[in-house]
């Protein structure tokens, strides 16, 4: 049996290629809600026309994980529930079904589901494995979350030659395979089939997301990206789309004032069709996303990456600019932003395929 282990909304976006073609193919799979992001998720499974969780784990059916103490009380409550009960935690997570257990990406989700499956005894497919930054403290926690699971994953899943090259020096090659590209590519083409973004109307707009923890909880770090927004809105409005944790550490730090009054749009999260169409027909985007800096790459739309490091080489050298947080790089960006467009990426191969080939072959399903 083929397991998904999912918390987030980016690893769902990420697997759900997997999940559709699986049922297109008529082979069954088990769908694990880790519950960290479970109102954001149960917006994403309509939209991907997804099953509803075999089982959910979550602290409650609604609520989002967004403060540092929220994620430990989710973080404790399931290892609790894994721990206690080696036995049961197989019985009642996994139904009794052995196979492997697919987790995704870097977030704390991902170690949950890997800690998860190994107190099972089950086998683990790490998909989106390979990337690094190769410096522990940037992107903080996700670099040491990424060389854990992909320690202790018994089959990794290379989305790019890059990948598949860290993994191969880091000594995984026999338990590493590359896959044609990233499933997110697949998500984004099939919900811009489903949802078609309309012809852009109204005036310009400069897009801007952040949400991760090194630069939202570090004060002077979030006060030199408001003075750069403010900045560039006095040439371009700035639609600011507020993520929760964002929105609470401004409001903490009492920056929120810096941005009234200044051609600033605050914007609520949208779903997922709705916000491809923001990054589509924006001038340009900012953002500390790793998983937006990839949608911009296979968009074409200029993307200035608020940064020390990446740990994805999507876009870089083409429609992606790494800052590196100086002020002469974002400057610079800034004044010939037009040159980093590029043509949308074309999806000339299904990611999602292989990776089922590759657990059919290891006999986790049948064909």
């Amino acid at each position: 049996m083929i397991h998904f282990a999912i918390g987030t909304k980016a690893q769902l976006i990420k697997t759900a290629p997997v999940m559709q073609r699986l049922s297109e193919r008529g082979i069954a799979y088990r769908y694990i809600d880790l519950g960290q992001h479970p109102k954001t998720t149960a917006r994403l499974r309509a939209i991907f026309n997804l099953k509803e969780p075999d089982v959910s784990l979550g602290l409650t059916d609604s609520a989002n994980v967004v403060s540092l103490k929220e994620a430990y009380q989710w973080t404790v409550s399931l290892l609790w529930k894994i721990f206690r009960n080696r036995r049961k935690a197989f019985q009642d997570i996994f139904q009794e079904c052995p196979g492997v257990c697919v987790i995704h990406g870097d977030t704390l989700s991902t170690l949950v589901g890997l800690i998860c499956a190994k107190r099972a005894g089950m086998r683990i497919c790490h998909l989106e494995a390979g990337l690094r930054s190769r410096h522990w403290l940037h992107p903080f926690p996700e670099e040491m979350l990424r060389v854990v699971c992909m320690k202790y994953a018994d089959h990794l899943a290379a989305p790019t030659e890059w990948a598949y090259e860290n993994l191969i020096a880091m000594g995984y090659g026999p338990k590493t395979f590359r896959t044609p590209g990233n499933t997110g590519a697949e998500a984004i083409a099939d919900v811009l089939n489903r949802f078609p973004v309309p012809h852009p109307g109204g005036e310009p707009f400069v897009l801007v997301s952040i949400h991760r923890v090194e630069t939202i909880m570090r004060r002077q770090r979030l006060k030199a990206l408001l003075r750069f927004i403010t900045d560039v809105a006095s040439h371009i409005p700035v639609h600011f789309v507020l993520h929760e944790p964002t929105e609470r550490q401004l409001h903490r730090y009492g920056l929120l004032p810096i941005l009234s009054g200044k051609g600033i749009k605050l914007t609520p999260i949208v779903d997922y069709p709705e916000f491809l169409r923001l990054l589509q027909i924006a001038e340009f985007v900012v953002t500390d996303g790793g998983s937006i800096q990839e949608e911009c790459a296979y968009l074409g739309t200029p993307c200035l990456l608020f940064r020390k490091w990446t740990e994805r080489m999507e876009g870089l050298g083409e429609n992606v600019c790494l800052s590196g947080l100086r002020p002469e790089t974002l400057q610079a960006f800034v004044r010939d932003y037009p040159r980093y467009r590029r043509p949308p990426m074309p999806v000339e191969q299904r990611p999602s395929d292989v990776v089922i080939d590759y657990l059919v072959s290891a006999g986790y399903a049948e064909p």
